[in-house]
């Protein structure tokens, strides 16, 4: 029987969920110290997801693309590059 976990300190149900995903955390930090392929720093990886979200932002704002949840052509990018954000 799995042993419930309270909520307010774990957000698994039980013990067995929360140890299977310990261990399933564990190996993907394994496999990416273990991954032979050079890193890629900081501000280059987010340059290109900076670079897809504008993309996506560009195709749902385009005329004549349908999106129900499209914004309006004059809207900034989500992120701009240098931009400052801060914690108020």
């Amino acid at each position: 029987m799995a042993i419930p976990i309270n909520p307010i300190v774990s957000e698994f149900a039980t013990a067995e969920e929360a140890e299977a995903y310990d261990r399933w955390f564990r190996a993907k930090i394994a496999r990416s110290l273990a991954d032979p392929r050079p890193s890629i720093p900081h501000d280059e990886a987010m340059a290109r997801i900076r670079s897809k979200l504008n993309a996506k932002i560009r195709d749902r704002t385009r005329p004549g693309v349908p999106c129900d949840s499209a914004m309006p052509a004059e809207a900034d990018p989500i992120i701009e590059p240098g931009r400052k954000f801060r914690a108020d």
